[in-house]
This record gives C-alpha cells, structure tokens and sequence, in this order.
C-alpha cells in the first residue's frame, strides 16, 4: 500500500513540475519575443529618425541584426525580408490597426509558413 502511495505522489509531483516548467518557459520565450520585437522598431524608428527615405536601408539594418521576417510599411509602400514572408501574409485586421490608430497590436495568426506572431 505504501508503495502505491508513493508512486501516486512521485506521478502527481512530477506532473505539477513539468506543467510549471513548462508555463514557465512558454512565459519566458513570449516576453523574450516582445522584447526583442520593440529593439528591432526601435531600430526602425532610428533609420527614419536619420533622414532615411527609402526602406532600403531599413531593410539592410534589419538583416545585419539577424531578422529574418518582417515586413515595413513606409509611405505606403510595403518592403518584406523575402518573396516567403511579406505583407499578404500581416492579417489585414491587424494592418488597419496600425496604420490608422498608430499604436501597438499583437496577433498570432496561421501565414503560408504556419503560425506567425505579428507585433
């Protein structure tokens, strides 16, 4: 009888640690996604801020930093990464958001290459 006990106990701990783990670093990888996401408009924001008219050279930065999907709106004009990932595939909900309340939003949403987190 003890040893069933025990076994119950050892099955139920290992489950509430597996499950917080678990949370814990599902947590963690989405602040860290944030996070990186404002440094990488902020770094947008810096190339416009230097008399930057064309997204060429927004583009550039982005890719010397390592992002390797995104796509800028800039005076209307849509400039992505690559032909894999571009403006077809930011939800036109989530589009409309930013362009006309000029704000912060965040989706996940299915694109042709799976899901995707848009910020």
């Amino acid at each position: 009888m003890f040893a069933i006990g025990a076994l119950f106990l050892s099955a139920l701990l290992a489950t509430a640690a597996y499950s917080f783990t678990k949370g814990n670093l599902l947590n963690q990888r989405d602040r860290d996604g944030i996070r990186q996401a404002f440094r990488n408009a902020q770094v947008v924001e810096t190339e416009l801020a230097s008399g930057t008219s064309s997204s060429s050279a927004v583009v550039e930065r982005l890719q010397s930093l390592g992002v390797s999907r995104f796509a800028i709106n800039l005076a209307g004009a849509w400039s992505a990464d690559s032909a894999r990932f571009g403006p077809d595939d930011v939800p036109t909900d989530l589009q409309s958001r930013v362009l006309l309340e000029v704000g912060f939003c965040r989706e996940v949403a299915r694109c042709a290459t799976g899901f995707a987190e848009f910020l």
